[in-house]
């Protein structure tokens, strides 16, 4: 398995998996463990077999390593599995977090850990990084929170209530809904919302996507100074 593990943004640190498998067999119990819409899952303590079991029967079948492209864990929900799950984990699982070892003694738990897999289609590939990224930001940045809060507000409310009504079948936990709203309005275009949430002529509100590139790229050049 290989992995890169690199600090992009103030307090984001980003893993690169060489390939879709490694991402999402690595993050499966840490993301599950942060926000899965099962509740003897979310916060708790469980066995792999456990939850690919509760998956397979939700789904009809195990689909985890396919369904999902991005992960992205608040630093600490991290440090909390770590201390749960520290004498079972998977060799990778044991790998993964020794990487992230000198981000956590640099950062306390004030940081957001991303996960992606190299991918040769680039634009795919930067839009799912950026889709983490957002969520990073509105964990991180209060400001970036509240400013692109008061954007989704102005969604129509019957596509809001569809979009969250979509989101929950996919899977998402009811908690991180707005969040997850955002993260898609930021970074895909209102086509592709529409085709995956099947709603009809859904809108983006105005400066949403501007605010996001402008905000991004502050944080951008705060990482490189």
């Amino acid at each position: 398995m290989n992995f890169e593990v690199k600090e992009i943004r103030p307090g984001v640190i980003h893993t690169e998996f060489d390939n879709l498998y490694n991402l999402t067999s690595t993050y499966m119990r840490l993301q599950e463990f942060y926000e899965s819409p099962f509740r003897d899952i979310k916060g708790k303590f469980f066995k792999h077999e456990k939850y690919m079991d509760k998956y397979a029967r939700s789904k009809g079948s195990f689909s985890y390593y396919e369904d999902w492209t991005g992960f992205n864990v608040p630093g600490d929900v991290v440090i909390k599995f770590i201390k749960l799950f520290k004498y079972d984990m998977w060799h990778k699982e044991q790998v993964f977090f020794k990487e992230l070892e000198k981000h956590i003694k640099k950062y306390k738990d004030k940081f957001y850990i991303i996960g992606t897999a190299k991918n040769r289609k680039r634009k795919k590939s930067n839009n799912t990084l950026n889709h983490e990224l957002a969520h990073a930001y509105f964990y991180l940045c209060p400001k970036y929170k509240n400013k692109i809060s008061s954007l989704i507000k102005k969604i129509n409310s019957k596509h809001y209530n569809k979009m969250e009504e979509s989101l929950i079948e996919m899977g998402y936990d009811k908690k991180f809904i707005l969040d997850e709203v955002q993260a898609y309005c930021t970074t895909s275009s209102a086509l592709s919302i529409s085709m995956m949430l099947d709603i009809n002529s859904f809108r983006i509100p105005k400066d949403t996507k501007l605010f996001f590139k402008e905000f991004d790229e502050t944080q951008k050049r705060l990482i490189k100074g």
